[in-house]
């Protein structure tokens, strides 16, 4: 089981069950193209199906972003970047390429990303511990030792907060914390 799984499960175990366990996803979406046609905010060809790409693909390409500027030292991605990490999750740059960089430039400029200067990073640190008897598997988005020998696990969240305060949000992560 990973994080996410448990979280999923905890939310509602019978959607748990029915997508991780026999397999059947939710309802098809339409996604349908603005007036005017192009691209639709999810970066999709307007009359696309939207599947597991759609809703978690953003997410996954700002983390791909986000790990390769630790990688190169906290180096910003350019739109090259950016919209090679959407196409590699089967999206659009257009309406998406924005709000990437955007999200990308705030965890750049944050406090806590400063209070790492001199750290020692590594992204995608794999782990495997046991819980209750069940392995638990996941990654560590990035894991920072400091010189100073402490050390700071941090996860990426991509979460739109609309109007809500961070630890609200951060609520539904409780089982991953």
């Amino acid at each position: 089981l990973s994080y996410s799984a448990l979280s999923g499960f905890e939310r509602c175990g019978y959607r748990f069950y029915a997508e991780r366990v026999l397999g059947i996803s939710g309802p098809e979406e339409i996604e349908v193209a603005p007036a005017g046609g192009g691209d639709d905010e999810a970066g999709g060809n307007g009359d696309a199906p939207a599947d597991a790409r759609h809703r978690y693909g953003p997410g996954v390409a700002v983390h791909s972003l986000l790990e390769w500027s630790a990688r190169n030292r906290w180096l910003e991605p350019g739109p090259e970047r950016v919209a090679e990490a959407l196409a590699e999750q089967g999206l659009g740059a257009n309406g998406l390429a924005d709000r990437a960089a955007e999200l990308v430039e705030a965890w750049l400029g944050s406090p806590l990303r400063a209070e790492l200067e001199g750290a020692t990073v590594s992204a995608e640190v794999p782990f495997v511990l046991s819980l209750g008897g069940t392995l638990v598997r996941g990654s560590i988005d990035l894991l920072a030792r400091r010189p100073d020998g402490s050390v700071c696990v941090i996860d990426y969240k991509t979460d739109r907060l609309e109007g809500r305060e961070p630890g609200d949000a951060a609520a539904r992560y409780v089982v991953q914390h």
